[in-house]
């Protein structure tokens, strides 16, 4: 395309089906081109209109224990659930856990491993063959750290008494 500026419009729903992210490179085809001021703008309606490449790797952001035997890690990228091993062998962790198996969906992939020790704080490793969905292998960093899981407290309220003298309410 020729210098200036122009606009890529794209619907939400495109952007999420392709995750098409800063960085990837594009390819527009049979697409409307129109201006708005000095501003060329390019609108892609469907997602056959664009072929996408040479995005940034995903990297993983984050991980959290979810129960005692789970854990969530978050990608910056889509995940191709194909390329994740059921058997949970492409994430290795330090301090004696082992993951079991594996699910990937969008941008997370769950875990269930043996059972996280309270107080333990876990390092998961992803493997470079965990991949996005233009096949690009997860890069750097593809580790992170959580504490083992704790069960939340709970509150339990077993009486109310309500307007005591003195405008004011009794919890116990």
């Amino acid at each position: 395309m020729s210098s200036g500026h122009w606009c890529l419009r794209v619907p939400t729903a495109i952007v999420d089906a392709i995750d098409l992210a800063h960085g990837c490179q594009i390819t527009a085809t049979q697409i409307v081109v129109g201006r708005f001021n000095a501003q060329t703008q390019l609108g892609a309606y469907v997602a056959t209109d664009l072929a996408v490449s040479g995005c940034p790797p995903p990297s993983l952001v984050n991980a959290v224990a979810l129960s005692s035997t789970s854990v969530r890690l978050t990608f910056t990228r889509n995940i191709l659930a194909s390329s994740v091993i059921a058997d949970g062998a492409q994430f290795t962790f330090d301090n004696g856990l082992v993951a079991s198996a594996a699910t990937a969906t969008g941008r997370t992939v769950v875990l269930t491993t043996g059972a996280q020790a309270a107080g333990t704080t876990y390092t998961v490793t992803v493997a470079d063959t965990v991949t996005d969905l233009q096949a690009t292998p997860v890069g750097t960093p593809n580790t992170a750290t959580f504490p083992g899981f704790v069960a939340p407290a709970v509150v339990r309220i077993n009486e109310l008494i309500a307007n005591v003298t003195g405008n004011c309410d009794l919890i116990e």
